[in-house]
């Protein structure tokens, strides 16, 4: 992987560093995502945000202010779609910095921006992130809220076949942060069956899945579900053996090593844990922050208490206890109590003391799984609930269009004429035909015909308003309802529309094909009979045949 070497002196910041820059190195125990081929010529401002993030463990502040100088110069370059990628990475630093009022502010500004340009996949990142700096913040219904939101989303845009990895990763996260296990890994799995753009992502899917089986594993071990949380520091193991498949150094391999290290610890195997753990931290435990830096902590203080190693033990549970602990149910922190304990019998031997402490982990555990499941259950039900009224709303949808062509039926075309009887406004109704329309399925075939009718709603679509109605009324026959339009406006319209079918290249559907149109225009005034209206309209289309076809005529 190449290196770069850059000193950047940024407004921003008000300092001056150097910049050592690999491609393949992101923050760890984050799962901010960017999609490397979609940011602009200063990408490399985004890996290396990636890589101030990894420190933040030694220097969140200084992490924070190296990440919004990079954002000042993606923009001085001109690059904004870097820009907002840098942003993304910067919440991930306030949060590890323990700014969460800020990371929430930055995450809704990245929620408005994609939302606003349509990025979906971008908006589900940020969405991600903004979940778990509220859940951080103690805003739990507002991030459950918009959790529920994110997945259902998600599941919808794979449904359509545009879904993105990257959007997966984040959403996932958050659902595991918010110890929502079984979803996270639902999802994890389902972005493991996507088409991966890069050995980047898949790496960071295969850490979040490991995460997420440590948490998982690590509350069921806490309620006393011993086997059950073998069976998770087992996946977490696999997980972590693959994050490090072909990385013989760099930060996948530390990433992958901390991960294994802490889940050899778990299966009690503190003499393949001490060396993973050591490696994942290159040997300074103070440069892991985030989340990660609770794992490595209790890992490292369990291995060293298996060994004997009772005041190195101490001196990390001593550090575990003053850190942020970000998980849904505060686990981390009962887990560090848990383990103070069993390092105090390590001390002075067995008291009955410690039997009450386990006892008393145990049972707050089995409270927090309880109310996990409760919350499980609401977001699921919530879920179909969400997902139940989008498929009505499609159904709906599609009750009120034509098969073939997509535009309005015959029943949404009666519809909008009632409405239209109610207004107060004057509108043109349009009754459009297609001329020997007939021959053109004879001579050329149906389907040819079925291609003539696509292409003709293509047109009477593109040359109407958005708020006009353009139906199907049967057959070769469209009616349009254009709202606040006088007559001398529809037959506008309507001579616009004749001349679109007539200059539309109908050989590219079949050779010597040739199209035309008959438009018919009324004008519908308030107060006026609407079947009077259509009958009129009618009338002028039936006279435009008269009058020799491929002509607009009005009554």
């Amino acid at each position: 992987m190449r290196n770069h070497e850059f000193t950047t002196n940024s407004r921003a910041s008000g300092a001056e560093f150097p910049v050592a820059l690999r491609d393949d190195q992101p923050a760890p125990g984050r799962a901010i995502t960017v999609r490397p081929t979609a940011a602009g010529p200063a990408q490399w401002l985004v890996f290396d945000a990636f890589r101030a993030l990894a420190h933040c463990g030694v220097d969140p502040d200084g992490a924070v202010r190296r990440i919004l100088a990079n954002e000042a110069l993606a923009r001085w370059f001109g690059d904004d779609a870097t820009a907002w990628q840098v942003r993304e990475v910067l919440t991930g630093a306030l949060v590890s910095a323990d700014r969460i009022d800020e990371a929430v502010v930055v995450a809704e500004e990245l929620v408005a921006h994609y939302d606003a340009h349509g990025d979906a996949a971008g908006r589900l990142r940020a969405l991600g992130e903004l979940v778990t700096a509220r859940f951080a913040r103690g805003e739990f219904e507002r991030a459950l809220d918009e959790l529920i939101d994110a997945l259902v989303t998600l599941s919808r845009l794979e449904s359509q076949g545009v879904a993105e990895p990257s959007a997966f990763v984040v959403v996932a996260n958050a659902a595991s942060v918010a110890e929502l296990f079984e979803i996270a890994s639902s999802y994890l799995r389902r972005c493991a069956r996507l088409p991966q753009p890069s050995v980047f992502l898949v790496r960071q899917a295969d850490a979040v899945c490991a995460r997420n089986d440590l948490r998982w594993g690590n509350l069921l071990e806490l309620m006393g579900e011993l086997d059950a949380a073998t069976a998770r520091f087992r996946e977490a193991l696999r997980f972590a053996m693959r994050i490090q498949q072909g990385e013989l150094t760099g930060f996948w391999r530390r990433v992958g090593r901390l991960c294994e290290g802490a889940a050899w610890a778990a299966l009690d195997e503190p003499e393949l844990a001490l060396p993973a753990l050591l490696e994942g931290c290159e040997g300074d435990p103070r440069s892991v922050g985030g989340e990660d830096a609770l794992i490595l902590r209790l890992a490292l203080a369990r291995a060293c208490s298996s060994l004997g190693r009772v005041e190195e033990a101490r001196h990390h549970l001593e550090v575990a206890a003053g850190l942020p602990d970000p998980s849904f149910s505060r686990q981390w922190h009962i887990t560090t109590s848990l383990y103070a304990a069993e390092v105090e019998r390590c001390r002075f031997g067995d008291h009955p003391g410690l039997d009450y402490a386990r006892h008393a982990a145990a049972l707050l555990a089995h409270a927090l799984w309880r109310e996990r499941e409760r919350r499980l259950e609401n977001v699921m039900v919530r879920m179909q609930m969400l997902e139940l009224a989008a498929e009505n709303e499609r159904v709906e949808h599609e009750a009120l269009r034509d098969a073939l062509t997509g535009l309005a039926n015959r029943r949404a075309l009666d519809m909008a004429l009632e409405a239209l009887a109610k207004s107060d406004t004057v509108s043109s109704l349009l009754f459009v035909d297609l001329d020997d329309f007939k021959t053109t399925n004879d001579s050329f075939s149906h389907t040819v015909g079925d291609e003539v009718l696509r292409s003709i709603a293509a047109i009477l679509r593109g040359e109407c308003r958005e708020d006009d109605v353009v139906a199907r009324f049967g057959g070769d026959e469209f009616v349009l309802v254009l709202h606040g339009a006088p007559r001398k406006t529809g037959i506008r319209v309507g001579e616009r529309i004749r001349s679109a079918v007539k200059a539309f290249s109908w050989e590219k559907i079949a050779p010597d094909l040739r199209v035309s149109v008959s438009i018919g225009v009324a004008e519908f005034q308030p107060g006026m009979d609407l079947s009077e209206a259509l009958l009129t309209a009618d009338s002028a289309l039936y006279a435009a045949k008269q009058q020799g076809r491929d002509r607009v005529a009005a009554a």
